[in-house]
């Protein structure tokens, strides 16, 4: 049964409503496509079920939850760096809206 699920991109910005039938839950990071592509966001609120709402449109689906994917990679780096520590890279795609 799909379920209604309020997910944000951004700390501060406003969310966006999408359905899904996955197993996800508030906090949880997920894909779902927009109108610029692909983008991870994560879900803001406890999902409800879809038949207590009567929509006008048909909502976008989430793609992926990327606690399906594996590890967090955040925890497989912890304690790998220390706050301040300055680390070289390369910036491999720079968009209109951040990098």
């Amino acid at each position: 049964m799909d379920r209604l699920a309020a997910v944000r991109f951004n700390s501060a910005g406003k969310y966006y409503y999408f359905s899904t039938d996955l197993d996800v839950k508030k906090g949880d990071k997920v894909v779902v496509e927009t109108v610029r592509g692909l983008e991870l966001g994560e879900i803001i609120t406890d999902l409800t079920d879809l038949s207590e709402f009567k929509l006008d449109n048909e909502l976008k689906r989430i793609s992926l939850s990327l606690k399906r994917m594996g590890e967090d990679p955040w925890q497989q780096i912890e304690g790998q760096f220390s706050e301040g520590q300055v680390i070289t890279g390369t910036v491999n795609k720079v968009t209109g809206f951040g990098a």
